[in-house]
């Protein structure tokens, strides 16, 4: 019975999406006055980095709706490698075990299942009949059947170990639901259990209202007269592809340079700050592209806006396996993107004519994409109208209904 469900949302993490989809669920929650107890599980770095989103919940706690903070319990937030993905998978077990005991919830819905597969499959167990699901975002068993084949024997054992451990976990008693943001996935994951049902899941996406007209946003980051906006939104890293985009400046004509702005929208990641940032005064000597850098945590009702004033986006991922807000955003205004031709990324803007796909590992070919949109206005396959299409597929109100009437 829906009375009697207790539904907890666990995710520890709290950079990038994480706390999107977590504000998502939860205003669909409280808005639509759904039937049953709502559980909300968080560490405490949402204190320091969503203060609002904190409030929010807080000032709609009732019995319908109760937050737990987590304190005491730090996961590597950027931190890649088996060995601190295992330390965060360890340790989300750890928390994971503690609060399903202590709350007692009919289902448990993990909002980043990928960094809890090892224990899903050796430990974590529980001793009442609860329900687990969770949300996959990056599968790769299906790649080499939708044509993106491993490119070296280390990317091949990647791919491999991902699938062992997959199967692995699918095979937990608990398990009923396996949600999976890339829907290429969802037929080849249900051939690894007969025990969950796997359900594609739109990447939501939340309609802000502008908070300041695009020539005002102009003006304050003071991008010079008549340069045309090339956004990078999201983490500054290597792996979501700066260092190529920055490379690929000193690739373009002089005269194609001083008519561009490279828009740079995020933080970068601790490790990668410090030659980033060299990079970037280093160009602003020596090369004509105005570059602008905003180098801090954006909340999320202010993203759209710098979506609004850009006239093409990069979604520049080195070979990326999953979805991209940066692809529904800016789709949802209607700018074209130059990006990845490898995996979900790569399908989409081609399947939805959202741009242009090129290999983005290599800087020559972000130069080429460019020079040929700056200079022959060339856009791909972009049209405004399959875009727009695409964005309203991924609102949250669609990403929201499908976990909360699958859990029904």
């Amino acid at each position: 019975m829906l009375d009697n469900r207790h539904i907890m949302l666990f995710d520890l993490y709290s950079s990038g999406h994480h706390v999107t989809y977590l504000r998502q669920l939860c205003e669909y929650w409280i808005n639509r006055r759904c039937v049953g107890k709502l559980s909300v599980v968080l560490s405490e770095s949402y204190y320091y980095k969503h203060k609002d989103f904190l409030v929010f919940l807080q000032s709609h706690q009732t019995k319908r709706l109760h937050v737990h903070i987590i304190s005491g319990f730090i996961l590597l937030e950027n931190g890649g490698g088996i060995r601190n993905i295992l330390k965060n998978d360890l340790l989300q077990k750890k928390v994971a075990q503690l609060f399903v005991e202590k709350l007692r919830p009919t289902h448990v819905v993990f909002l980043y299942m990928d960094h809890l597969q090892i224990s899903l499959g050796y430990s974590l167990r529980f001793n009442y009949d609860v329900a687990l699901s969770g949300i996959i975002f990056r599968p790769t068993l299906h790649y080499s059947s939708i044509g993106y084949p491993p490119a070296s024997w280390k990317e091949r054992m990647w791919h491999i170990r991902k699938k062992i451990i997959l199967r692995y976990a699918l095979r937990n008693k608990h398990l009923r639901f396996l949600f999976s943001l890339d829907p290429y996935a969802v037929p080849y994951l249900k051939k690894l259990s007969n025990q969950i049902t796997c359900v594609a899941l739109p990447d939501g996406y939340t309609e802000t209202p502008a908070q300041k007209v695009p020539s005002v946003l102009r003006s304050e980051l003071e991008i010079e007269p008549k340069r045309r906006i090339v956004l990078f939104l999201g983490v500054v890293c290597e792996r979501k592809g700066i260092c190529k985009v920055l490379e690929s400046l000193d690739k373009l004509p002089t005269s194609t340079q001083k008519k561009l702005c490279l828009l740079i929208i995020g933080s970068a990641i601790k490790n990668e700050s410090v030659r980033i940032t060299k990079k970037v005064a280093d160009l602003k000597r020596t090369n004509d592209v105005q570059i602008v850098w905003k180098n801090l945590f954006i909340p999320d009702n202010c993203i759209q806006d710098y979506f609004r004033c850009a006239d093409i986006a990069l979604v520049a991922y080195q070979r990326h396996v999953g979805s991209s807000q940066v692809l529904i955003r800016a789709a949802a205004e209607g700018v074209p993107v130059v990006g990845s031709n490898y995996g979900l990324v790569g399908k989409y803007i081609v399947r939805h004519h959202l741009g242009s796909t090129i290999n983005t590992t290599k800087a020559d070919a972000i130069a080429k994409a460019l020079y040929d949109w700056i200079e022959n206005g060339s856009l791909g396959s972009f049209n405004i109208e399959r875009a727009r299409a695409f964005a309203i597929q991924n609102q949250a109100e669609q990403f929201a209904s499908t976990i909360f009437n699958t859990l029904k």
